[in-house]
């Protein structure tokens, strides 16, 4: 089950990083999307993230980020979701979106690290700080919008 779930976790993973983002030609968000931004200031190593996301409590669909070649994350590095306009419904009210954030191990475990439930909007850059460790647990702070 472990195996399948990576499985599953690295390809959403491979798709997010294919190049389905849409950005700009000079690599900027557009007015159609957003992006969730975490700066990687865990303690322990770790493999990526999950991220899982929400309309009106229900389910919509789901992200991984890591690195194409499986290596961990760095100190510092930061990791990016853009959330296009096309993933939602047409005319989807943003104001209930929650996303779940997990945090990718070594040994394939997932751990559950936040629910993100802030007014989101399309055009805005959401950076978050990724802290904490597996023992005592990781933590998402907010530091700015852009």
């Amino acid at each position: 089950m472990k195996r399948l779930m990576l499985f599953a976790l690295t390809a959403i993973a491979a798709i997010a990083l294919s190049g389905c983002l849409a950005t700009g030609e000079n690599g900027n968000r557009t007015e159609d999307s957003f992006v969730l931004r975490v700066a990687n200031h865990a303690t322990d190593e770790i493999y990526g993230l999950h991220m899982d996301y929400y309309l009106h409590g229900e389910l919509r669909g789901g992200f991984g980020v890591i690195n194409a070649d499986g290596s961990p994350i760095a100190a510092g590095e930061t990791l990016d979701q853009e959330f296009l306009i096309s993933d939602f419904p047409a005319g989807a009210d943003l104001s209930s979106l929650a996303i779940e954030v997990s945090v990718i191990l070594a040994d394939e475990a997932v751990a559950a690290v936040a629910t993100l439930d802030t007014s989101w909007q399309f055009g805005q850059t959401y950076d978050y700080l990724l802290g904490g460790d597996h023992r005592q647990g990781y933590t998402l702070t907010e530091t700015g919008r852009q």
